[in-house]
């Protein structure tokens, strides 16, 4: 496996998990607690987000 895809597929499982993270946390604050727990999974869901869009325009580059 080439490192491109290698790095693609680690964003895109960073992402998935964060994504559940986000959406356990989102449910956990309509339950009625506090919104200071949705900041860190929301700022790692970005995180991820951006991490997957530039492996994805690097591995495009590359071709």
């Amino acid at each position: 496996m080439d490192r491109g895809k290698a790095g693609f597929i680690t964003a895109f499982v960073c992402l998935c998990i964060t994504s559940a993270w986000l959406t356990i946390n989102l449910v956990w604050f309509l339950g009625g607690n506090s919104a200071r727990e949705l900041i860190l999974p929301a700022l790692l869901f970005l995180a991820g987000a951006a991490l997957m869009y530039r492996e994805a325009r690097r591995a495009r580059r590359s071709k």
